[in-house]
């Protein structure tokens, strides 16, 4: 891991429904390999704002939480390579893909996705634990 995020990739691939970096087909999506700080400090201020607390410590997500994660995917893809309705592979740009390319995912994909690359760039309560553990 260096100092900088670069603008490195990783290809990932769909393995029934789950995301992998194992090569199992032609269809993937290229998402950028490490999450620069300034998106990072934007989908924590953004996913600040869909929380809502509630008594006795409970927690609840409002409806845009899932926006949240939807932008957060739209800055990380850079290509996504896959079958069109003729059977024939092509490959989006990251100035070909927006909201309206995420929303036309498979949910299951975009929920799998989401899942993985939270836990990769550090954006979840898990990842979270392990650095304060760290710090202790």
């Amino acid at each position: 891991m260096g100092l900088f995020a670069t603008k490195e990739t990783i290809r990932l691939f769909i393995n029934e429904d789950k995301i992998t970096e194992e090569e199992v087909s032609r269809e993937f999506i290229e998402v950028l390999s490490a999450l620069p700080y300034k998106y990072q400090l934007e989908y924590s201020k953004e996913m600040s704002k869909s929380i809502v607390y509630g008594k006795k410590d409970s927690v609840q997500l409002k409806p845009e939480a899932f926006d949240v994660d939807k932008k957060l995917l739209l800055k990380v893809i850079v290509s996504l390579t896959a079958y069109d309705d003729d059977g024939e592979l092509i490959t989006l740009d990251q100035k070909d893909i927006n909201m309206g390319t995420i929303n036309d995912l498979n949910s299951k994909v975009i929920t799998s996705l989401v899942e993985y690359l939270k836990k990769r760039y550090g954006l979840t309560a898990e990842a979270k634990e392990e650095v304060d553990e760290l710090g202790e």
